[in-house]
């Protein structure tokens, strides 16, 4: 819009300078030689200054233009670059976070296991424990029983050997009791021996 105003004002000297159009009129033949052309005016130093300060203008426009997307462009990239970096300690940050909690559960995991294989033995050695005391107890139940079958078999061993010597011993004096009368009575019956 700067440039417009000063080429229409140059327009208008222009003009008022050329004068009124000439009227449509009779045509004539010229026949004298065409007067030579008038010699090129001056060169205006109000235009020459105005141009020079529109060129000024214009520069000094298109150099703020370019600085001002230039400071654009760089505060863009710097706009990039921090949130590349704000996006890279974010994803380093869930990236240590996520270890930890990894690590955290494959403790806990490993203490788990730990308490487990503890519990685990702990309980085979009580059911080994409870294994010997139930088998001592049922060797000492079994001796037990063993000795007490034993005497029950030698308190009837002897008591058979008792009965069967009473009975040897009754079957004995029977037979000495059936002998004595029977020795008795030969010896009664005998004639008294003579004497000389």
């Amino acid at each position: 819009m700067k440039t417009i105003y000063p080429l229409l004002t140059l327009l208008s000297a222009a003009m008022v300078a050329a004068g009124p159009l000439p009227k449509n009129g009779p045509l004539f033949l010229r026949t004298e030689p065409m007067a030579a052309a008038p010699p090129a005016p001056a060169p205006d130093a109000a235009k020459a200054a105005a141009d020079a300060m529109e060129s000024m203008h214009v520069a000094a426009a298109q150099a703020k233009d370019k600085a001002a997307q230039e400071a654009a462009a760089k505060m863009e990239a710097m706009h990039v670059a921090n949130a590349q970096a704000a996006d890279k300690a974010a994803q380093e940050a869930a990236a240590k976070m996520e270890a930890e909690h990894i690590a955290k559960a494959q403790a806990a995991d490993k203490a788990h296991q730990e308490a487990a294989a503890k519990m685990e033995a702990e309980h085979i050695a009580k059911a080994k424990e409870a294994d010997a005391a139930h088998k001592a107890s049922a060797d000492a139940m079994e001796a037990m029983h063993v000795a007490s079958e034993k005497a029950k078999d030698a308190a009837h061993k002897a008591s058979a050997d008792a009965m069967e010597a009473m009975h040897v011993s009754k079957e004995m004096a029977s037979i000495a009791a059936e002998q004595t009368p029977a020795a008795m009575t030969p010896a009664a019956a005998m004639p008294p021996a003579e004497v000389p």
